[in-house]
């Protein structure tokens, strides 16, 4: 009887939060983890749904001036009860906007913060939002969707949508405004991964898509109309958000201070970094455990030539060797260890096949030196008996 399963099924849920669904389930940072928790047994984000939040203005907001949002959850058993509870905050977590609620949605308030969640199951909820009368940088939505077919078996399924204001333009951050991407040193080189950080970056976060944007084996230079040049040059652009954009610096012999210039559709900003002929960085990875004898592979960026040569801005097809590997040298725990074979992997990203030296066991640090440049501090390796 599917009918009456249905309707007990409203009733338990309903039983389970008499006055609606309570304040902190939205998925904010430091409120209940996973939502919804306090009355569910929850299964969080698994394949076989997920929520979305859609902005009638974009991924923007006007300062004062309400828009409409819409909240979808999606879940392969239709026969779920679904709900949702959402929030938006400023970057120092406080309440950023009001909430109107529109059909089955009301407000819930905790103090200075407000939700704006379901009052019966839809899987589509759409309701009003004002954003604060001035512009506070970037605001962000979080979002809890649940489809639930009993009290122990509800599936929960969490989002994030930053909003940036309209018509306000990029903003770069006063101190270390574009580093290396891997360690984030203050200096770059040709071909280099770079991050670059500030405010109104982009009307939007993302990665660049592969199977649309890398056209004829070019890598992109423009995502949602966020460019970036360094020292005049434009750079392969791979993902970008409000707060950071990630490019692959383009070949260019200059050394010394260069020009980093962001633009979008609302203005540019500009900051500066010291580029090199060689910025060598190590990608970090979890507490990885070798052994000494062990043949291991490193990851970094910014090492500098291979034969054949490699263009910054093109998808590498065929793994391409440093051209001198006498100048490449590797330490781990100050020992040095033999350099197999190293190369460009993948536009930007090289791979350094090394055999651990003797060491002591416990944690070490690993440095890679391109021809006098060092990498960062700060890389370890644990050396296992």
């Amino acid at each position: 009887m599917p009918g009456l399963f249905f309707y007990i099924l409203l009733a338990s849920l309903a039983q389970a939060y008499p006055n609606r669904v309570p304040a902190g389930h939205a998925g904010v940072p430091g409120e209940t983890t996973p939502p919804c928790t306090s009355c569910h047994t929850v299964t969080l984000n698994s394949s076989n749904g997920g929520v979305t939040l859609t902005f009638a203005d974009g991924a923007v907001y006007r300062p004062g001036q309400a828009q409409r949002v819409t909240v979808r959850i999606t879940d392969s058993d239709a026969s779920r009860v679904f709900g949702f509870q959402a929030a938006v905050r400023t970057s120092g977590n406080a309440q950023a906007g009001t909430f109107t609620a529109g059909t089955a949605t009301t407000v819930t308030t905790q103090g200075a913060l407000s939700y704006i969640n379901h009052t019966s199951s839809a899987s589509s909820y759409t309701f009003t939002w004002t954003p604060p009368a001035t512009a506070n940088g970037t605001l962000r939505f979080y979002v809890a969707g649940m489809a639930a077919r009993s009290i122990r078996d509800s599936r929960v399924y969490t989002a994030v949508q930053d909003l940036t204001p309209a018509g306000v333009g990029p903003v770069l951050r006063s101190e270390k405004p574009v580093v290396l991407a891997a360690g984030y040193q203050p200096v770059i080189s040709s071909g280099a991964w770079i991050a670059i950080f500030g405010e109104n970056l982009a009307p939007s976060t993302r990665l660049w898509n592969a199977d649309t944007e890398v056209v004829d084996g070019v890598l992109p230079r423009s995502l949602d109309g966020v460019s970036v040049t360094v020292n005049g040059k434009a750079a392969v652009v791979e993902y970008i958000s409000p707060a950071q954009v990630n490019a692959q610096a383009p070949d260019d012999d200059a050394t010394g201070t260069v020009e980093v210039k962001v633009t979008t559709k609302e203005g540019s900003a500009s900051g500066t970094v010291q580029r090199a002929r060689y910025a060598p960085g190590l990608f970090e990875t979890e507490a990885r455990t070798v052994r000494v004898g062990e043949v291991i592979s490193l990851f970094g960026t910014g090492f500098g030539e291979t034969i054949p040569a490699v263009p910054a801005g093109v998808v590498v097809t065929t793994p391409a060797a440093l051209d001198d590997l006498s100048q490449l040298h590797v330490r781990i725990g100050g020992v040095e260890a033999e350099v197999l074979w190293a190369g460009l992997i993948s536009a930007g990203l090289y791979q350094i096949n090394v055999e651990v030296p003797a060491v002591a066991v416990g944690s070490q640090p690993v440095i890679a030196e391109r021809s006098g440049y060092v990498s960062q501090s700060g890389v370890t390796l644990v050396i296992v008996p």
